[in-house]
């Protein structure tokens, strides 16, 4: 379990993961031999799987996000599904879930013409994909918060 040192340094690190120990040291006033430890330490336990870049996708030609919902037919698994879309370049983010959907795909586009051809091309598109039955795709018109940040429970 973490504490509120590592709360504290998730927080710093999810604002930014390129920064120096010295300089997270310096920011949440512990030694940089604590904050060391304590990384390497959630680094191996799992609790930090990776650092990534935050991409501002209109300036890499994919100014288009849409959140595609689908839902599968009994004879397929949600996870077999799951694991075809995420091997897809322009799909963003997979989660299996509970409800009226069995999947929920974040996905990026050029424009809509090219969302269009992901979901209804009649060789490829995700509508003949074996185990889609069908789909529900919501365009963002606006994004309020993305990449969320660490907080401490209030």
């Amino acid at each position: 379990m973490i504490d509120v040192t590592d709360m504290e340094i998730l927080k710093e690190l999810s604002k930014n993961s390129k920064r120096k120990i010295h300089q997270l040291a310096g920011v949440l006033r512990y030694p940089r031999s604590t904050i060391h430890n304590r990384i390497r330490k959630m680094e191996k336990s799992g609790i930090i799987r990776t650092y990534i870049a935050v991409i501002d996708h209109a300036k890499i030609g994919r100014p288009v996000a849409a959140f595609v919902h689908l839902v599968i037919t009994s004879k397929q698994s949600a996870h077999e599904i799951a694991n075809k879309l995420k091997s897809f370049p322009y799909v963003e983010e997979v989660h299996v879930v509970t409800g009226q959907y069995d999947i929920i795909a974040k996905v990026r586009f050029k424009d809509t013409e090219d969302l269009g051809k992901f979901i209804f091309d009649e060789e490829k598109g995700l509508r003949t994909m074996e185990g889609v039955d069908r789909t529900e795709t919501m365009i963002v018109v606006n994004t309020e918060k993305e990449y969320g940040l660490v907080q401490k429970e209030k």
